[in-house]
């Protein structure tokens, strides 16, 4: 009996120099939990949040990421909530404490959920407990619309201001007016454009084997949210119910023919020098409100022929139909090309720029 005690010590002295050395590897402990701790704090009068990530382990996860959810994204279209990850976090970011906390300002009112996942799969990965804010709106006047212009004169290149949309992401001193540029114009109407991306959406809020425009979330948003919210009754008066015939994969799934008050450019619409004199005329930026929104710019200019040190700032956008396999959004990269296969997916988030006809006569 006490040989076998000491057999029992010694093992047990062995384990413990083992765990104090660095000899191998000890398991976790039950006690420990290394889920991460998110705190939600409002902040600016109500318009934006203070988000708090604690008990953080860069020793055992390379990465954390914080989404943001909101029912209301897709008002009018039931059951759907966007995903959208906001923050990744990364060694580098870790100050002190293992904590860190950063703002998002000039959220658009609505209910929104967020949570801090860790990297990791299946019983590896942890997530935090969501916390919900509810982001009220803001009474305020939107900003005059600088000139009024007479649509009868306007001429293809012209840029013109019309509708409202939050841009500078302050939501404390009312939207901004929505300039517009104009690709294209017969007798009677125009083909025109957002100037800037004016916010950052999926095409789809899930990996939809069988997405097509007519199903997809954003078409939805733009015609149910975007257009409601944005436009006046004089200013609804002026936009064309559209016909528009969206082509569908490589493989010939997804084309469809809808009809459509806003909408995004197709793949054809996008590649046409009719529309793009070159993909130059492709490139955009994007509102401070986007930066509100997780997204941000890419500086190309070491990629272009003519390379400068002047910084030239981009952002990816999206298009309407998928044009590889149905899961894969149609976008404009950054540089300008547009990128009709690769690694983009409907349910990641991309610039959106409203289009739409509207009568000039």
């Amino acid at each position: 009996m006490k040989a076998k005690c000491r057999i029992i010590a010694v093992i047990t002295t062995l384990v413990l120099a083992i765990g104090m050395f660095g000899f191998g590897e000890v398991s976790v402990s039950a006690e420990e939990d290394y889920t991460p701790i998110l705190k939600v704090k409002k902040i600016n009068d109500g318009t934006g949040v203070k988000i708090t990530i604690s008990n953080i382990y860069m020793d055992k996860y390379y990465g954390y990421y914080v989404y943001v959810s909101s029912a209301d994204m897709y008002k009018g279209y039931e059951s759907v909530s966007g995903d959208t990850c906001i923050k990744g976090l990364y060694e580098e970011d870790i100050k002190k404490n293992n904590t860190f906390s950063f703002k998002v300002d000039g959220m658009q009112p609505g209910t929104y959920y967020f949570r801090v996942e860790t990297s990791g799969w299946g019983d590896s990965k942890r997530i935090s407990k969501a916390k919900k804010v509810k982001i009220a709106k803001v009474n305020t006047t939107d900003k005059p619309i600088p000139e009024n212009v007479d649509l009868a004169s306007i001429e293809k290149g012209d840029t013109f201001f019309m509708g409202y949309y939050e841009q500078n992401g302050d939501m404390t001193d009312g939207r901004e007016p929505i300039e517009w540029i104009v690709l294209s114009k017969t007798d009677s109407k125009a083909l025109i454009i957002s100037k800037y991306v004016l916010d950052i959406l999926p095409y789809n809020i899930t990996e939809d084997k069988n997405t097509t425009w007519e199903s997809c979330t954003i078409r939805q948003w733009l015609n149910k949210v975007f257009y409601k919210e944005a436009f006046s009754k004089s200013e609804k008066s002026k936009i064309l119910k559209s016909k528009l015939k969206t082509s569908g994969t490589e493989y010939g799934a997804g084309g469809c023919t809808t009809k459509d008050k806003v909408f995004l450019l197709s793949y054809e619409e996008a590649t046409s020098t009719k529309l793009f004199k070159d993909k130059s005329y492709r490139r955009v930026r994007m509102t401070p409100y986007c930066g509100c929104r997780g997204a941000s710019e890419t500086d190309i200019s070491g990629w272009l022929e003519d390379s400068s040190t002047d910084a030239v700032m981009s952002i990816c956008w999206l298009l309407r139909g998928t044009r590889g396999y149905p899961w894969e959004a149609c976008t404009v990269h950054q540089s300008g090309e547009v990128i009709n296969v690769g690694d983009c997916f409907v349910d990641h988030s991309y610039g959106i720029r409203p289009a739409m006809y509207i009568k000039i006569k």
